[in-house]
């Protein structure tokens, strides 16, 4: 089944959408709903693939109906998820769980990418048109600004204000190529010495004044920077944690090099587990991939000097990266039973099994029936 992204260039009544029979997507047992993102007057509705698009086009008109307004058809836009058959199918047929797509509603096609917040979002799209717009702006703002025959001093503040902050929203949100990346420092280092070669090494040039450089900027160290804000959202821990971190994980998981021995529930995140991940996946995405490379890059890992107990029994019961028992990865009968019967997830749930506290009556009647195993089991995990 496929999935709609509908984006919608109006401000809709939130609630009427959050409160209608639409089930959005379901990521994980961790997240509820995704069904509406808003930002400013941008609002994106999840379609999930048993939902009727019809209950939001009744949202819609009744908003319209109440405000007097008028739903502009031309400005939204549907982007199809899920397998690439079924995605064809709605594009050749523009039919949606027996719901017609009107005609004036764009679906965008495979490879096209659309345009959300300023960003670039479909399948298989290719973005390197958009880098080439951006290479040649920032082409004609430096020309432009040559004319006054700024100093070196002032060429650094313009390409500062000017020329890197251009392109610093889309390098956040759509990444950038290598060879773009290269283009454009080779540009703003021309530019700053005016097409002449260089007094000192860049490297010293993009130091700051009291280290002896200029200040100059350097997008290479930009972009590392972004990716590990990425990385720092994404393991934000609590109610700040962004939606799209638990679709991350999921990803990863997919995306592991072996079949993994231990249930889908077992696993949590990879930061604080020990199975390994392919980054070559067709799964991972390239911000993804760049993330977690930046991660093994700056050597990025849980690092506790003193862990409080509660964070100690929350940490995962099995790949547990602190662990000095490799047997956690055995395939046994009883690790199989911890898993699917006990649902143990964290220490905090071997606690409970291997001291007999776990409440739960058909697992305490296992337990008498002969799965003491079970017990000894993850009493063996945790010491």
């Amino acid at each position: 089944m496929s999935c709609l992204l509908y984006n919608l260039a109006i401000e809709p009544l939130i609630e009427n959408i959050r409160s209608s029979p639409l089930k959005g997507f379901n990521v994980s047992e961790d997240l509820t709903r995704v069904l509406v993102k808003v930002y400013a007057d941008d609002t994106t509705v999840y379609i999930g693939p048993e939902d009727d698009p019809q209950h939001l086009l009744n949202c819609l008109n009744l908003f319209c109906k109440a405000s007097t307004a008028k739903f502009n058809d031309r400005k939204t836009e549907i982007i199809l998820l899920g397998a690439i058959d079924s995605r064809m199918h709605i594009i050749n047929t523009r039919k949606y769980n027996d719901w017609k797509v009107d005609d004036g509603i764009r679906i965008a096609q495979e490879g096209e990418a659309t345009c959300i917040l300023g960003s670039w979002q479909g399948h298989k799209i290719n973005i390197q048109a958009k880098w080439n717009e951006m290479l040649e702006k920032q082409q004609k703002i430096m020309k432009l600004c040559s004319l006054s025959y700024p100093s070196v001093t002032g060429r650094v503040l313009i390409t500062k204000a000017l020329i890197v902050s251009q392109a610093y929203y889309l390098m956040t949100v759509n990444g950038i190529t290598r060879n773009h990346l290269e283009t454009m420092e080779k540009n703003i280092r021309k530019f700053i010495w005016s097409g002449k070669i260089g007094q000192i090494a860049w490297d010293r040039v993009i130091l700051p004044i009291k280290e002896g450089g200029i200040g100059a900027p350097s997008v290479k160290i930009r972009y590392e920077v972004i990716k590990v804000d990425w990385l720092k959202r994404w393991w934000r821990p609590g109610p700040d944690r962004p939606d799209w971190a638990w679709v991350v994980n999921e990803l990863i998981f997919q995306s592991a090099q072996q079949k993994l021995n231990i249930a889908r529930t077992a696993v949590n995140e990879w930061i604080c587990q020990t199975w390994p991940i392919k980054t070559k996946s067709e799964l991972m995405t390239k911000l993804l991939r760049e993330m977690v490379e930046a991660a093994w890059k700056y050597n990025a890992a849980l690092s506790v000097m003193r862990a409080p107990m509660e964070l100690r029994l929350d940490m995962p019961a099995f790949h547990h990266p602190f662990t000095k028992n490799r047997r956690l990865h055995t395939n046994s009968k009883a690790m199989h039973c911890l898993q699917n019967e006990h649902k143990a997830k964290t220490i905090r749930d071997l606690v409970a099994i291997a001291t007999g506290q776990e409440q739960n009556p058909n697992i305490n009647l296992h337990i008498k029936k002969g799965g003491k195993e079970c017990r000894d089991k993850a009493k063996e995990l945790l010491y």
